[in-house]
């Protein structure tokens, strides 16, 4: 990578190639008050992905990052600064007692942050202002405690204008869970519910899972995200084994690893209800041999993304990569889209756009019309398409693809490299997909310096 923080395009370059004038992180001068003053609009860092320019730089799980260019890093602050490269970026440590500068690298890519659950981050809630996303973040990377915190700010988002779910009575909840339901709000009732659980209050978080489920029923929403399964079944989980009910708590959080096996608190949880230690599993495919092979023509069956005719042959596409390039196989099955194949091609253009290089082609293959929240997907498309991901869409009208590799929930995700190998299946959205498929490509070519590790 080159001074100004982008990509060489002949290759990535150790740290021991860098001159002293190269992108370090450096400690600087900021009192304990000014750190902590700032931390109200923060991001708090959750996780920080191995092979990433985060973990290169030395970024490490809670700490903050305070700011960027010398702003609040608000979602348009830190976006203009992925796509220009060369940043400021002052981080906290997790003691919040020191700061640290990063200048002019590119954007330290691989880090999982949520909003500092702060008052400013309650007071977002209240206003409808948040992204549900963040607030689920916390639970799965494990961080728990914030949790409590949100019931007020929730509650309070659920009273607000017109839906008038609440008459805020201390200590009573005044409207039945099939009331509530008439609302089509069960994301967040969903973390209401878990936000009681967290907070030991199990009739409560009962309740407010009741009405989740309930709201879901009166919106037709009979299936959703393999992530909102999963918190569902974790939260009745909770709440069965603190009434006692073991039986029931086991199979409740079995059914949430089922419905999310890569997460670690849901394993956690899981090793724990079941006596033994945990373990995370490989997931399936990992370092073998993609299982299917196709000749799929360009084609969207609801006709608004426009792509030129013909055929795509995945051999031939495989045939074409060169040096560190990748293509990701995204299998939708029976959707034309859903919520997490649109933030997942969002993020990986991102990504394509700061360090370009590593994504030769996207196959997303598609077998129906089915689109979650199509005005979302045309917003992440666009986004994508303007921000040069080569994506295309290829029709399956049999479904034979998606029929031969049985997923767990669409899409599926897979990332080739030139033999077929596939590197990763996590999801994209965060990133983890992404560093992972190039730290396990590092790992097949030990010579090699994991991309993305250089400033």
């Amino acid at each position: 990578m080159s001074q100004d923080g982008h990509m060489r395009q002949d290759g990535p370059m150790s740290q021991d190639d860098q001159g002293p004038a190269g992108p370090q992180m450096v400690p600087i001068d900021m009192d304990a008050a000014a750190i902590e003053a700032a931390s109200d609009r923060a991001l708090l860092i959750l996780k920080v992905h191995p092979a990433s320019p985060a973990a290169h730089f030395g970024v490490q799980k809670s700490w903050r990052l305070l700011t960027v260019n010398g702003r609040a890093p608000d979602d348009a602050t830190v976006f203009k600064a992925q796509m220009q490269g060369g940043a400021t970026v002052v981080f906290a440590d997790a003691t919040g007692q020191q700061a640290h500068q990063l200048s002019g690298a590119v954007w330290p890519f691989g880090i999982v942050t949520v909003p500092w659950p702060g008052s400013a981050y309650a007071r977002s809630i209240e206003k409808a202002q948040f992204d549900r996303e963040d607030m689920t973040r916390f639970w799965k990377e494990g961080v728990l405690s914030p949790y409590p915190q949100f019931i007020d700010p929730l509650e309070r988002y659920l009273s607000r204008g017109t839906l008038g779910l609440f008459e805020r009575l201390k200590g009573q909840r005044v409207s039945s869970p099939d009331m509530i339901a008439s609302v089509a709000e069960y994301p967040v009732l969903a973390l209401l519910s878990l936000s009681y659980a967290t907070a030991g209050q199990m009739d409560a978080a009962a309740y407010y899972l009741d009405a989740t489920r309930a709201s879901r029923q009166r919106a037709a929403q009979a299936s959703y995200s393999s992530i909102d399964m999963s918190m569902d079944a974790y939260t009745e989980s909770l709440i069965a084994e603190a009434t006692g009910e073991h039986e029931r708590a086991l199979d409740a959080m079995r059914r949430a690893a089922q419905s999310s096996p890569d997460i670690e608190e849901v394993e956690r949880r899981l090793a724990a209800l079941e006596g033994r230690a945990p373990a995370m599993s490989v997931p399936r495919y990992t370092l073998e041999r993609f299982p299917v092979t196709y000749d799929l023509p360009r084609t969207d069956p609801i006709g608004e993304l426009k792509q030129p005719d013909g055929m795509v042959s995945l051999s031939e596409t495989l045939a074409a990569l060169e040096g560190d390039e990748l293509l990701l196989v995204l299998v939708l099955g029976d959707y034309r889209s859903n919520y997490y194949y649109n933030l997942d091609i969002l993020r990986l253009a991102i990504l394509n756009k700061a360090l370009p290089g590593m994504v030769k082609a996207v196959h997303a293959i598609t077998a129906g019309t089915y689109a979650l929240d199509a005005n979302h997907r045309r917003a992440c498309e666009a986004e994508a398409l303007s921000l040069g991901l080569p994506l295309e869409l290829l029709y399956d009208e049999a479904d034979r693809v998606s029929g031969q590799l049985f997923p767990d929930g669409y899409p599926a995700r897979f990332f080739l490299d030139r033999d077929a190998t596939v590197l990763a299946t996590e999801r994209i959205m965060e990133e983890e997909g992404f560093w992972l498929a190039q730290a396990r490509r590092a790992e097949l070519a030990p010579s090699a310096t994991p991309t993305g590790s250089t400033s």
